[in-house]
């Protein structure tokens, strides 16, 4: 336990927690001094790789969902793989302000016409910046 609190910077309390919580979900297994993945399949694939995953299934839902969205509206966006897709459908409406924490989405909706894009500052590096509507954005600046 003491290697993985050095490695992970954490408290004992947290790290222990956590993993209780991983175990209590299944993705880890736990025994006295040892700590393991679950299965060996049980790996998480980094974004890129996930938004290729089912790319034409994420396409139609980001369609579907492109249904509900009108011009003047305040939209919420996490950064999943598939949230990525509704890019597109989002860059024609007009008046629109998008609150994101996916930095590829908002970098996506740099050119978007009269909205604007917010995103969140723990979530870019400070080599970027986004601009929306020719505004930077600015919670990252």
């Amino acid at each position: 336990m003491a290697d993985l609190q050095k490695q992970l910077f954490v408290s004992d309390s947290s790290l222990r927690r956590d993993l209780v919580e991983l175990e209590r979900t299944g993705k880890i297994n736990r025994g006295y001094g040892v700590v393991e993945l679950a299965r060996a399949d049980n790996v998480e694939l980094s974004y890129m790789f996930r938004e290729q995953e089912h790319e034409a299934e994420k396409k139609k839902i980001a369609e579907i969902a492109s249904t509900f969205l009108t011009d003047n509206q305040a939209i919420f966006i996490d950064s999943n793989s598939t949230a990525s897709f509704l890019a597109p459908y989002l860059s024609v409406l007009h008046s629109a302000i998008v609150i994101t924490n996916g930095l590829r989405l908002a970098v996506a909706l740099d050119n978007m016409p009269a909205g604007e894009d917010v995103c969140d500052r723990r979530a870019v590096e400070e080599r970027f910046w986004v601009a929306a509507g020719g505004n930077k954005c600015g919670l990252c600046g």
